[in-house]
């Protein structure tokens, strides 16, 4: 099925509004966060429904985040986006932040902070894949 441009906008607006991860529609133009219900709601008729493509959804919201923290919001205030970078989870809010900065107001000590929260994502992304490999390796030599 494809989804029209109306249908598509609806849907990014509503995954945005309230933080869906994923969105589908059936051809009656009836939305569901689970495939399972979509599906069911047209018979499971796989070519009467869809998922709604997101993507635009989450990086317009990162990048609105991003330019907040980045300025500040209203107050322009440097430690607001320097607190900002270190309590993100999320990799690419830190980039957003740093691209932001970058080509806005450029200020050292934004860029310095993104640069080691970036740098402490790696670390633990690299920790993590040496964790999980160490277990994979301990259940092949128990069996």
């Amino acid at each position: 099925m494809k989804i029209s441009e109306d249908k598509l906008k609806e849907g990014r607006e509503l995954a945005e509004k309230h933080g869906f991860k994923e969105l589908f529609v059936n051809e009656k133009g009836e939305f569901f966060t689970n495939k399972s219900f979509a599906a069911m709601s047209v018979n499971y008729d796989k070519e009467q429904f869809a998922e709604v493509d997101l993507s635009e959804a989450g990086s317009r919201k990162t990048e609105e985040k991003a330019t907040n923290a980045s300025t500040g919001s209203a107050t322009n205030d440097l430690g607001k986006a320097v607190e900002a970078i270190e309590v993100a989870t999320e990799v690419e809010v830190v980039e957003a932040i740093m691209k932001a900065e970058t080509e806005g107001k450029n200020r050292k000590s934004v860029i310095e902070a993104a640069v080691k929260k970036l740098l402490t994502f790696k670390k633990e992304t690299e920790d993590g894949s040496q964790e999980s490999g160490d277990v994979n390796e301990n259940t092949n030599k128990a069996e």
